[in-house]
């Protein structure tokens, strides 16, 4: 072959893998949204209570679809048809396609055998077909038919997951700014929801698959690494058994993109390459290193003249010898620098040394190793949460995660203890919200010893549910907040506000993955959601370098933990974080309520004075305009009199008990509730409060 048609053959050669790779990159197929199903009891306790129609907005990160869609068959739910609504903002504009997951079940759901729900909880779906409405802006589109369970599964625990796809073409969407997609059961028992996934088809060029960001296709990683391998074997062919220098440099290039296109596609999500490099940029880079690998025009060896005697060939052929000795060398010491910190971090006592609360490397590794125990989140009772990262799992019953005689429970929703709570408010009776991390939720104390189930026991006609949940920082609260406060129509909010929060907002991993807010300018940009599940996090492992966490662990060693910039900087995310979290309060009319909640190191002086975190709550709330609720000087006041806190890091029952006292008369001092009987009376301490709360 002469050498201008092997170069013509390059250049198509490359041209089309190149413009495969690129059509495979801009995928013409978009997810719009893939929502799995809540919690069973969950999904017939808010159907019990709420309106026929359900309404999930997809672009949250918490959103769940229902686990049933009962029918006019169902008299648990009313006897009527109802709906699952989706509004899609803003509206896709190509064809669609929907796959829908059904579940075919003949055993009923375990009954939790509580309250009114009994006979709800264990009802199941009748084995008679069933036919789905799927509307789009309210128009009908199609009827998907839904199969009863087969006669062989009859009496059995077999369950079935069927998919239904549908088509939806792009004229049946409209003009309309949302468009808004909705299946209906007009006919026949309920329909059980397993999962549902839209995908929308896009022209293949499309910018906005082009901009993606996220992990590189594979396809299109193999498509230019087979160009890139194509062209380092032709460089070796035309090379006829000697490299010059040119050559060496061109191979280096290609050696160079196979390694970019290994870092596009191989990076877990979560790196900031993969978070940070859009799709594009991935194949101009990758475009650009396959020119510049293009081969020399010299002559091939021996084909232009024989070597003179007085010439030595000897560098030149040692010149790849000894690249390749560098690369060994290099390779051989990061070998050896990551397997010694694998062996350094598995070594108990000094990976307790390196111990650092602010670092998100320190509380992975704490749960990797937690993990090898078969602890999927923290505790038994927890479950993976895709918005929160983790949350208390419903109808827990009488776990023993502490100590003896110490149990939790947690009623079908995931409130702390056993009592169930009707969506819609009884009439005459004060509702409030409690969201807090693991003070509030009550680590170390059983269910009726927390503050806030003694705070309901204070106060008349007044019903109090502890949302708290164990490591939660404030923009967990947030999500958590957003997610349920509007079904619950509370009268009152309560924040429950630990110092150690305020720290927990920067980072990505606590108790397990987690999400985390970033501000740009005045807004708040949620990262890392969905949260990885456990398995995903694990998978994820393998890609980790614990070279590089062991730099992060010895670098926050090194850092001094007062440091003003990172103070200031969690300062700032703080006040963002509790700014969004006042709004919602006042968006769903009720009043927010902040209590600063006393630690340890709070009460190891009586000299009254603030710590630096208090200060920062008190001018915040003092700022807002929030009732803010102080219980360290109620705590000061007990310990003045002789009062002994046992040396825990969590409450005691004793504190506990103190806490919802302390919280009551404030209220009581506001007028928000009735005065209620505090046995401790009033020589007992009062607490500072601060602010007005705002109208809701």
């Amino acid at each position: 072959m002469s050498r201008g048609s092997s170069s013509r053959l390059w250049i198509v050669l490359i041209a089309a893998f190149t413009v495969a790779a690129i059509m495979t990159a801009a995928e013409s197929r978009l997810t719009v949204f893939d929502l799995h199903a809540e919690d069973d009891a969950k999904s017939r306790l808010r159907l019990l209570d709420g309106p026929a129609q359900v309404e999930v907005d997809p672009q949250q990160p918490w959103a769940l679809i229902p686990h049933l869609l009962p029918g006019p068959e169902d008299a648990w739910a009313g006897s009527t048809p109802h709906s699952l609504a989706l509004p899609l903002r803003p509206p896709p504009h190509g064809s669609l396609e929907l796959y829908i997951f059904l579940e075919t079940a003949s055993q009923p759901s375990p009954s939790t055998g509580q309250d009114r729900s009994e006979d709800v909880l264990g009802s199941v779906p009748s084995r008679r077909p069933t036919d789905l409405v799927v509307a789009v802006n309210d128009a009908p589109l199609t009827v998907v038919e839904i199969p009863g369970t087969p006669e062989r599964d009859v009496g059995t625990s077999a369950r079935h997951v069927i998919r239904r796809k549908i088509e939806i073409p792009a004229r049946a969407l409209g003009t309309a700014s949302t468009v808004r997609l909705s299946l209906i059961n007009q006919s026949g028992p309920m329909v059980v929801l397993e999962r549902m996934r839209l995908v929308e088809e896009r022209p293949t060029f499309a910018g906005a698959n082009l901009g993606r960001r996220g992990r590189f296709p594979p396809e299109s990683a193999m498509l230019l690494g087979t160009g890139l391998l194509v062209l380092i074997l032709w460089n070796r062919v035309e090379a006829t058994g000697q490299l010059d220098g040119r050559r060496v440099a061109a191979l280096s290039t290609s050696a160079l993109a196979l390694l970019l296109l290994g870092l596009a596609e191989l990076t877990p999500p979560d790196w900031f390459l993969a978070a940070a490099v859009p799709r594009w940029a991935w194949l101009v880079l990758s475009c650009v290193l396959l020119l510049a690998c293009r081969p020399p025009r010299s002559t091939p060896f021996p084909a232009a003249r024989a070597p003179r005697s007085e010439e030595r060939v000897g560098p030149t052929r040692t010149l790849p010898r000894r690249a390749a000795l560098i690369a060994l060398y290099l390779f051989t010491v990061v070998l050896f620098l990551e397997g010694a910190s694998r062996g350094t971090l598995m070594i108990g006592g000094l990976q307790r040394r390196l111990a650092n609360y602010n670092e998100d490397a320190w509380w992975r590794l704490q749960w990797i190793r937690r993990e090898r125990e078969d602890v999927s989140i923290f505790y038994s009772f927890d479950e993976y949460h895709p918005a929160r990262g983790w949350t208390l799992r419903s109808n827990v019953r009488n776990a023993g995660d502490f100590a003896q005689g110490i149990v939790v429970n947690s009623n079908s929703m995931g409130i702390r203890g056993r009592r169930e709570y009707a969506l819609r408010k009884p009439p005459g009776v004060t509702r409030a919200l409690v969201f807090g991390d693991s003070f509030t939720f009550g680590d170390e104390v059983s269910d009726d010893e927390t503050y806030a189930a003694q705070l309901e026991q204070l106060l008349p006609r007044t019903e109090v549910l502890n949302l708290g949940v164990h490591g939660y920082a404030h923009d967990q609260m947030l999500l958590y907040l957003q997610e349920v406060g509007a079904d619950y129509r509370p009268d009152l909010v309560f924040l429950g506000f630990v110092a150690d929060d305020m720290d927990r907002n920067l980072r990505g991993f606590r108790d397990f993955a987690k999400p985390r807010f970033d501000l740009a300018g005045a807004q708040l940009i949620l990262r890392n959601t969905p949260v990885p599940r456990p398995e995903e996090v694990l998978a994820r492992e393998r890609y980790r370098s614990r070279f590089v966490d062991l730099l992060l662990l010895l670098a926050a060693e090194a850092r001094s933990p007062s440091k003003a910039s990172e103070a200031a900087k969690r300062n700032r995310l703080t006040t963002g974080i509790l700014d969004e979290f006042r709004r919602t309060v006042i968006q769903v009319s009720a009043t927010p309520v902040f209590v600063y909640m006393p630690m340890e190191e709070d009460l190891d002086s009586t000299s009254g004075a603030t710590t630096a975190e208090e200060d920062f709550f008190l001018q915040y709330c003092h700022s807002r305009g929030i009732l803010a609720v102080d219980l360290r000087p109620v705590f000061l006041a007990r310990l003045g009199r002789g009062a002994r806190f046992m040396p825990h890091h969590h409450w005691t029952p004793e504190e506990h008990r103190i806490a919802a006292e302390g919280i009551a008369a404030a209220l009581a001092e506001r007028q928000l509730v009735p005065r209620p009987a505090v046995a401790g009376g009033p020589e007992a301490g009062r607490p500072a409060t601060h602010g007005e709360p705002p109208p809701s």
